[in-house]
Order: structure tokens, then sequence, then C-alpha cells
């Protein structure tokens, strides 16, 4: 039996980390970028393969009018891409065989080295997002303290 509130849950926790990386990625600007976009959903997913990721971001900019990837498409993406290849063939526009064509890039990773990074890019996500409060808590103090001596 399914927790329902376990899996919505970890549906938004998986998003929040979907949503740090986009803003990682993005940096000063606004959107994503095909290189932005390419190094954020290998973040992601450590297992996808930069052809794949490189035919999903093809698909995107054939379909879209804006070449700038906002949050909600790079969330539609990620769910996708967790779904398996044949859901991620659809974004990409194209036949799940065209999808999976040349993929094998000679990287083959094990569950443990797979395991091993996703803790490491956790760990580094978490140390990225206690700076970002820090700094946030820094600015608001400052600013209480301005207001106050005003």
């Amino acid at each position: 039996k399914m927790d329902f509130a376990a899996v919505v849950r970890a549906v938004n926790g998986q998003r929040k980390d979907w949503a740090m990386e986009y803003h990682l990625a993005c940096g000063s600007r606004d959107a994503l970028g095909c290189e932005e976009f390419v190094a954020a959903l290998q973040r992601v997913d450590v297992k996808i393969s930069k052809t794949k990721v490189e035919k999903l971001w093809r698909g995107f900019v054939q379909q879209s009018e804006d070449p700038a990837m906002r949050l909600p498409t790079f969330w539609a993406i990620c769910e996708a891409v967790a779904q398996g290849d044949a859901r991620a063939a659809e974004f990409a526009d194209m036949s799940l065989e065209e999808y999976l064509d040349g993929e094998d890039d000679g990287q083959h990773y094990s569950e443990e080295e797979v395991q091993a990074a996703q803790r490491i890019q956790a760990a580094q996500r978490g140390c990225q997002a206690r700076q970002v409060y820090a700094t946030q808590a820094r600015r608001a103090s400052e600013k209480a303290a301005a207001e106050k001596i005003q």
C-alpha cells in the first residue's frame, strides 16, 4: 500500500531540487540557454547522456517560440526524464528509436557510483542553499538595522 502523503513529499522535494539546479544554472539570467540546460539536466539525472540531453534541447527549440527555457518547462522535462526514455522522447519530439539512437557513449556507471554522485550533489546543493539563506538573513538583518537607525 502506497502512502500518498509520502509520495507528495517526495515529489515536492524533487521539484525543489530541480528548481535549485535550474536557478544555479541560470546564474544572473532569467532562463536557461542550451549549455546551461545540458549542465543542469545532467546534474539532475547523472545517468542521462549528453546525447539525450542535446536531443531534448533540440526538441524544445523546435517546439518553442522562445529559445530560452523557463522553470516550468525545465520541471516538465525533468519529470519526463524521471518517467523514462519513452516519455522523454515525446519531449524531444521524436520516436523512442530516434531518441535512443547513438546512445552508447561508452559511459557506464554502477549503481554505487550513481548513488555516490547523487549524495555528493545533494551535499553540494545543501551547502549552496545554506549560503543563500545566510546571505538573505544577513541582508535582512542589515536592512532592519538601517531602518532602526532612521
